[in-house]
């Protein structure tokens, strides 16, 4: 099984996904891509959480350069608009090449054009969403998913009526195990 995860500053919560499967391996042969923002700032080299922490747990990372899309017009919010038909190609050569048998969105800024991909060859997409309310990369990419995972209860009013109810679950967000039981 190839599994696909995906998600702009998703760092946390895919890394307790990844512990989780480790644990928990869904087949005997199953490997885990993450593809993942290139710079976790705009406009320097700074490495993402992801891009640190995945590796380390023997995931494949893959970078592209996603653009985020601003809410107010900033220089650097003009350069990460123009960034985004290129990870779109990105996001479409990687899937393609990789060929998983599903894709996990966590959303954000780079979840979008590979669900989009996903979707364009054919492969299953699961949305999830950790919060309350959807943010507009899983809202945006919520037309090209299969099912639609959410964090808690409370959040299917916040669901979009076109989404088939019937592919809605509730899975709770995924927690790192090793804070479990952890004094802070």
């Amino acid at each position: 099984m190839k599994l696909l995860l995906t998600g702009g500053h998703a760092g946390s919560t895919a890394y307790a996904f990844v512990k989780f499967l480790k644990k928990h391996p869904p087949s005997d042969r199953w490997s885990i891509t993450f593809v993942g923002a290139q710079s976790a700032v705009e406009g320097k080299q700074v490495a993402t959480l992801e891009s640190i922490v995945l590796p380390k747990l023997g995931v494949t990372y893959l970078p592209i350069k996603a653009g985020r899309l601003q809410m107010k017009l900033t220089f650097w919010g003009l350069v990460s608009l123009l960034k985004v038909p290129v990870g779109l190609i990105q996001a479409f050569l990687i899937v393609k090449k990789i060929s998983p048998d599903i894709i996990l969105s966590f959303g954000g800024f780079v979840g979008f054009p590979v669900a989009l991909a996903g979707y364009l060859l054919h492969i299953p997409v699961v949305v999830h969403e950790q919060t309350a309310v959807m943010g507009r990369a899983n809202l945006w990419s919520l037309p090209f998913a299969h099912t639609l995972a959410i964090s808690r209860e409370s959040s299917r009013k916040f669901i979009p009526r076109y989404f088939d109810q019937n592919k809605v679950f509730v899975t709770g967000n995924p927690i790192n195990p090793d804070l479990i039981g952890a004094s802070i």
